[in-house]
Formats: C-alpha cells, structure tokens, sequence
C-alpha cells in the first residue's frame, strides 16, 4: 500500500510541476506564433480597419455615433470593426484613452466621448455634419497595406503595460488554486500513509 502512495505522491509532484509550466508556456508559444507571421504582397487582403472607439455608458453623442456606424453598416461594413472601451464607469478604459490622447497631443482635461482613433487620425465628440471626415477617415486607412497602418492604441497598450495587470491577477489565482490543491492533495496522502502504519 505504501508503494500506492509513493506513485500518487510522485504523479501529485509532477503535476504541481507541470500545470504552471503549461499555463505558461501557451501564453509563449502564442507570442511566437505571431512573431513568425510573414507578410507577402499575395497573402495582403483587405482587412478592416480597427476603430478604438471611446465612450461613456448613457452619452448621447456616444450612442448617435453608434447609431451612425450601424446605419452605414449595410454599404461599407467590410470596411471597419469597432473595438469599443466604456470609460465612464471603467477607470482602466479611463486611462488608456487618456494616454492615447496625450500620445496624440492632446490636453485630456476637457477630452470628451465619444473619442475615436481611425488609423493616425483621432476625432472627439460626434456631430452628424462630420459624417464625412470621419467616413473619408475609414476609407483613407482602408486603402493601405494593413502592415502601413498606423497602430497608435496597440502602441500606447504596449508602452503603458495597459491590462497586463488583470493577466497576472488571473495567473496568480490559478497558480494560487494549483498550489491549494496540491496541498490538499498532499495532506491527504500524509494521513492515509500514517493511517496505515
């Protein structure tokens, strides 16, 4: 019996070991992934342009815009996805697009929502008669080589360590419930190995 206990003590060991291993060696491979990616001119598609789009939960503006993009969605949907971040009640969406702003040279304290980011340009507020900037915006990124466009939020994500917080919050909780497990597991092989004794 003790032999039964020595392997599921062996087999709890090597799981400790290599749960955290594997949880983070995913996150490596998936960065490597990406790093081996060439571009060539055959393989460039036309893909949409990323709108950072920044606003407040109950803002008219914010959800005329909204209701502006849904309304050219049919004609030039292929053309843009919106990546949406609510600041007003996210203080972490607060800061990103503040540092955006101050990335594009502007003065945050009076910065307003909705905030946009289309390829190298930034447009504040929303008013319909400026429908076609900010369409000609769209087009204007559209028409570049994905790898020409401007990647001002991913830059500032990057720099700033922006959400890189809430990642190691989740690993430290999972590694944190490895570890617990594997004491508990380890409790009760001690018990039962004195119990036989």
């Amino acid at each position: 019996m003790k032999k039964l206990w020595s392997k599921l003590f062996i087999l709890l060991l090597a799981f400790t070991i290599a749960v955290p291993t594997l949880a983070f060696a995913e996150d490596e491979e998936e960065v490597t992934d990406e790093e081996n990616v060439e571009e060539t001119e055959e393989t460039v598609t036309k893909d949409p342009v990323t709108i950072y789009f920044f606003r407040g939960e109950g803002c008219p503006h914010c959800a005329e815009a909204e209701e502006w993009f849904e309304s050219i969605e049919e004609e030039y949907g292929d053309y843009f996805d919106i990546q949406d971040y609510e600041v007003w009640y996210d203080e972490s969406n607060k800061e990103l697009m503040n540092s955006v702003a101050e990335y594009m040279g502007r003065n945050t304290d009076n910065l307003g929502v909705p905030y946009m980011i289309i390829g190298e340009h930034d447009y504040s507020g929303f008013d319909a008669k400026d429908t076609d900037t900010i369409l000609n915006y769209i087009k204007e990124e559209y028409e570049k080589n994905p790898s020409d466009r401007a990647q001002i939020v991913p830059t500032v994500i990057e720099e700033t360590g922006w959400g890189e917080e809430e990642d190691t919050k989740m690993r430290d909780l999972i590694v944190g419930l490895v570890l617990v497990a594997i004491i508990v597991g380890l409790v009760v092989v001690i018990i039962k190995a004195r119990k036989e004794d």
